[in-house]
């Protein structure tokens, strides 16, 4: 099972529009989100960044890869998407060792 890892990027803003750059990350990321669960996708966060399982059955992998690259880049969105999936409870706690 392959299981994709999004790294946690956050772009630089130069038009100064932060408010409205933050609320169309939110929503995107929830659209890509429940877009996913709809359409049956392990998807949950793990700390910061979010895995996502490929699924065994081939034409639900290919439906997938299709819907991820009809998305575009998500890089800037990580942090927004597994804050989505921790509000949703779609979580793995993390244990620390103290």
């Amino acid at each position: 099972m392959l299981i994709y890892f999004f790294q946690d990027y956050v772009g630089k803003m130069r038009d100064g529009n932060l408010g409205r750059l933050t609320m169309l990350k939110a929503s995107a990321a929830k659209h890509f989100v429940e877009r996913l669960i709809e359409d049956g996708y392990e998807v949950c966060a793990i700390g910061k960044f979010y895995v996502l399982t490929d699924p065994a059955e081939a034409q639900a992998s290919d439906r997938l890869h299709d819907f991820l690259r009809a998305f575009g880049p998500r890089d800037h969105l990580t942090a927004d998407i597994a804050a989505h999936l921790h509000r949703i409870g779609r979580y793995i706690p993390l244990e620390t060792v103290d």
